[in-house]
């Protein structure tokens, strides 16, 4: 089971990306980043 908390839909411009696009931002245990990213998920700027 994957523990998400914190999840925020931000702005591809406030991330610092090309704006006109949507992102949706959550936090995860360190220990759940390995399955977030098998599901698709990247890190913040790995876009």
């Amino acid at each position: 089971m994957l523990e998400i908390s914190d999840i925020q839909r931000v702005d591809s411009c406030d991330l610092g990306y090309l704006c006109g696009e949507e992102f949706y931002v959550g936090k995860v245990k360190e220990s759940d980043s390995s399955k977030m990213k098998e599901l698709g998920w990247t890190d913040i700027g790995e876009y």
